[in-house]
């Protein structure tokens, strides 16, 4: 299996690291294969497979002078020889995340409280941006959310939607295309005050949608509409056992292929939780947790096959790698491990 890390990186050292995973007579290595330093802070990459293209933002606010960070596009035509193609400003301050839906890439930027959107040109180029939409507002948690910050964009899984975490003004916030393809508001939900949603994770079935609330430590399941966007908040839960009073200061979220189990980083407690998803009504209980085998997990992935998950441990500058069983969701960590400098963003590439 190849994967690329990202992260943040002191000046002129690699921000992005490619690795395979070699298995043998039982024991999991991973081997690295190629680094690139041609993008300073690529703390969150994205690959799409239809175009075999990886995308990647430099989190920085002052690329040419401006306000702004870069999205820089990779070629992976051939998966272990990145090819940088071109970087296009994110026209907002740090950008974070991104995420692709019908040809369009929706990157976040957090302290600009915008999104940017891209149109992917045929063949596979990155342009300027198509359009940078606000948000405005804040909450009660004045050193965190005295503006908006846009966190991330999630695509629904039938490519129709996207919604937008706004962590500085805790909302929910789903978008669509017009007829035109230009991005419309759908729907906006107020989210519990000073709860900060971070990611989100839809479930297969596309109703619902689970969110991790970085501030006040929990993780949220929402109500989606598939046919409309609409958002209806349904159930909250500590990101913890209940015996557990650390805090969980969450990070990412992610659903299993089979939309049976939940995951949840928690930085401040150092491990990945994993909750048991309702078949009836897709609601979520408290199942396990486990130990991400280094300190401040802000990112994982799980593996195409989903049968390991590779978290990125930024304050710890190592990757480690977890097995799953598919039956119960249980994660065990292993002893296999590599050095990657505040490593904050783990991408699969599948074969």
């Amino acid at each position: 299996m190849l994967l690329y890390v990202g992260g943040y990186n002191p000046t002129g050292t690699p921000s992005i690291q490619g690795l395979t995973l070699i298995q043998s007579a039982g024991n999991i290595e991973f081997n690295p294969i190629v680094t690139d330093n041609q993008l300073d802070n690529a703390s969150y990459l994205l690959y799409v497979a239809s175009i075999k293209q990886l995308f990647a933002v430099s989190e920085i606010n002052n690329a040419n002078e401006e306000s702004s960070g870069w999205v820089a596009q990779y070629d992976l035509t051939q998966p272990q020889q990145p090819k940088l193609v071109t970087q296009q400003l994110s026209q907002g301050g740090d950008p974070c995340h991104l995420t692709w839906v019908n040809q369009h890439l929706i990157c976040s930027n957090y302290s600009g409280g915008n999104f940017t959107d891209f149109h992917v040109t045929q063949p596979a180029l990155l342009t300027t941006a198509q359009a940078c939409i606000q948000h405005s507002g804040s909450s009660v948690i004045s050193d965190r959310q005295s503006q908006a910050h846009v966190h991330s964009a999630t695509t629904s899984p039938d490519n129709a939607f996207f919604v937008v975490a706004d962590l500085g003004a805790d909302k929910l916030v789903s978008y669509g295309f017009n007829p035109a393809g230009a991005v419309e508001q759908v729907f906006s939900l107020n989210m519990p005050a000073g709860s900060g949603p971070r990611h989100c994770a839809f479930h297969p079935n596309g109703r619902s949608l689970y969110v991790a609330n970085e501030l006040n430590n929990t993780i949220t399941q929402v109500q989606f509409n598939p046919a409309t966007g609409e958002l209806a908040l349904l159930d909250t839960l500590p990101a913890l056992a209940a015996n557990n009073t650390n805090h969980s200061y969450p990070g990412e979220v992610v659903v299993d292929q089979q939309g049976k189990f939940v995951y949840l980083s928690n930085r401040g407690d150092d491990s990945i939780s994993c909750f048991a998803i309702a078949p009836d009504n897709q609601t979520l209980s408290f199942s396990s947790s486990c130990p991400t085998g280094g300190k401040f997990p802000r990112h994982f992935a799980l593996s195409p096959n989903q049968d390991v998950l590779v978290v990125a441990n930024q304050q710890s500058d190592n990757i480690r790698l977890l097995t799953r069983d598919p039956h119960n969701g249980t994660l065990t960590l292993t002893e296999a491990q590599f050095a990657v400098n505040a490593p904050s963003c783990v991408c699969f590439i599948p074969n």
